[in-house]
């Protein structure tokens, strides 16, 4: 049987410095590359890059069409994965996530891609759910490392647990207990009222009758 082949998609969030010991190949943009003691596929779409730098890595350089100035570059094939899949591309790892569809990966771990602003990620969010879904309807298995902001919602439509129920729920019994002994010190300061209450009027008849 072949070996599964593993990769990780690392970009530079909490999570980043747990892609060090990852066994498989570490995918990630230029901009990330640099802090990572390794990677196996850098990945700059960007118009605009830098040559000596990109040049500096020994290992596939994924970008936008040829560069004949990158001695390592493979086109990503842009235009075919639009053709194929949609314009559904809003970041660096959407492309990450479409490659790794056309070869057939089946294990994907995702370290530091958090996506946690809602001002500056939320366009970038929801294509990435998308390219995780189409990732995992393939049959592949998407992994989030422990800690990882993405994927944190809890969406459970019509189905969602009630958090504040359940903590209630969990407080009756302790609620009915304190009840209980509430209650039964009720009743035993009722009884001892009762008793005082009769002992002072039983003193009060014995002052008026001057016994």
């Amino acid at each position: 049987m072949d070996k599964i082949r593993r990769i990780a998609l690392v970009g530079n969030g909490a999570t980043t410095r747990a892609s060090d010991n990852f066994e498989g190949e570490i995918w990630t943009t230029a901009s990330v590359a640099k802090i990572l003691p390794r990677v196996d596929r850098v990945f700059e779409v960007h118009k605009e890059y830098d040559a000596p730098r990109l040049n500096g890595y020994d290992c596939p350089i994924i970008m936008n069409g040829p560069h004949s100035d990158i001695k390592h570059c493979v086109d990503l094939g842009i235009g075919e994965l639009v053709a194929e899949y949609g314009p559904i591309f809003q970041f660096s790892y959407d492309y990450m996530m479409a490659h790794a569809m056309e070869a057939r990966i089946k294990d994907i771990t995702l370290f530091g891609i958090d996506l946690a602003t809602d001002d500056e990620y939320e366009h970038m969010r929801l294509s990435f759910y998308y390219w995780i879904g189409v990732l995992r309807g393939s049959g592949a298995t998407v992994r989030v490392s422990e800690g990882s902001a993405i994927l944190q919602g809890d969406w459970q439509y019509c189905h969602k647990a009630n958090r504040v129920r359940d903590w209630v729920n969990a407080r009756i019994p302790l609620i009915r207990d304190k009840l209980a002994e509430a209650e039964d010190n009720r009743d035993v300061a009722a009884s001892r009222a009762d008793q005082f209450r009769g002992y002072r009027e039983a003193l009060e008849d014995m002052s008026r009758l001057g016994v």
